[in-house]
């Protein structure tokens, strides 16, 4: 059976409701493939310059993190890969 790929970013208030949503399915029987859930940025996508920054580079010890837009969801990436 093929993958279902979903890809999320956890600062998005839609991934708990996809996440409920690919339960709720799969617990009534509907029959889903296996779901791949994959790291998707919004904020390198909604980066206003693109001047080749990736949410990837943003520095690990930053004191500002909270204030700055492009790192908010950068440390749930991190959680989830741990």
């Amino acid at each position: 059976m093929p993958e279902l790929t979903v890809f999320i970013d956890y600062s998005c208030p839609y991934v708990y409701r996809a996440a409920e949503w690919l339960h709720t399915l799969s617990s009534n029987g509907a029959g889903l493939p296996p779901v791949r859930w994959r790291f998707f940025s919004l904020a390198q996508v909604n980066h206003r310059v693109r001047d080749g920054w990736q949410v990837w580079d943003a520095p690990t010890t930053n004191p500002a993190w909270q204030e700055e837009d492009y790192a908010r969801g950068l440390r749930y990436f991190w959680a989830a890969t741990a």
